[in-house]
């Protein structure tokens, strides 16, 4: 099972982003923040993540630079 990680600082955006991938058959990861997204990312591998740019601690763009 494919596992994706999406993070999301809008609670309702990112429970139906999840319900969505749910509804698909992934298994989902969940993060409110760039921060705890950041850890999932490094402890869990998931084989893709789906980010929101505008994050209020830690962007997007800064999450993809400390995962490559």
């Amino acid at each position: 099972m494919k596992k994706i990680l999406v993070i999301e600082d809008l609670a309702l955006v990112r429970k139906d982003i999840c319900k969505t991938l749910s509804k698909e058959k992934y298994y989902v990861l969940e993060a409110k923040n760039g921060s705890m997204g950041l850890k999932i990312a490094k402890e869990e591998i998931p084989d893709l993540i789906v980010s929101n740019v505008n994050l209020p601690d830690i962007t997007g763009f800064e999450i993809l630079i400390n995962l490559r």
